[in-house]
């Protein structure tokens, strides 16, 4: 288990017996977002960082930077894509966690970057205050393909699986069909701001 944390730092946990085992310290803001697998942990700051940690040693092993809060992040074997408060999209070639270099970057005027997204066919973003819609752009050439307007509460979270996309702002849960950018359903519940998606086969959690 890994957490990111309001004193700055990122704390990784044993997930059976839940032991501290290791506090990152490098970040000068809160962490906003990260990621990890079995090499590597990525995080996102205030500090408008993107920090690399090697997650056996703890010893950071790179850092970008960008021009706004990083709120958001999400890698693949390629490809690793961060989202701001500067209302942009960056596309990383995360092919080797130490030598990353910026691809593009994909920009969605007016909202900031709320949560992102991607697959092997599609980068996604969220966009958030003062309109609330999402983008999904093709992960190879950076085409856009559809803007979904989301609704006017401030979009949160969102994740894709398979070709459904499941996305959440104030109170509000949408399902949409990655593909068409059909929305599908839509359901309501909770009572403020859906921060958190996960979505498998069966379930989605909020």
């Amino acid at each position: 288990i890994v957490s990111g944390h309001h004193d700055n730092t990122i704390k990784i946990w044993d997930k059976n017996t839940l032991k501290l085992l290791n506090t990152l310290i490098g970040h000068v803001a809160p962490v906003g977002c990260l990621q990890f697998n079995h090499e590597v942990v990525v995080s996102g700051s205030y500090d408008r960082s993107i920090k690399v940690w090697d997650i056996q040693t703890g010893q950071m092993i790179n850092e970008l930077r960008r021009n706004g809060y990083v709120r958001a992040l999400k890698f693949n074997s390629e490809l690793l894509i961060t989202g701001s408060d500067d209302r942009t999209v960056a596309v990383w070639d995360f092919n080797s966690p130490t030598a990353i270099t910026l691809k593009r970057v994909l920009r969605g005027d007016p909202g900031r970057v709320m949560a992102v997204d991607v697959t092997d066919t599609y980068i996604i973003a969220g966009f958030g205050r003062p309109d609330s819609f999402i983008k999904i752009w093709d992960s190879c050439t950076g085409g856009l393909l559809h803007t979904l307007q989301h609704s006017e509460d401030g979009l949160e979270s969102l994740q894709c699986r398979g070709n459904l996309l499941v996305s959440g702002c104030f109170g509000i849960i949408r399902v949409w069909n990655v593909d068409t950018g059909d929305c599908l359903r839509e359901w309501e519940g909770h009572k403020s701001f859906i921060c958190g998606i996960a979505v498998d086969d069966k379930r989605i959690v909020t």
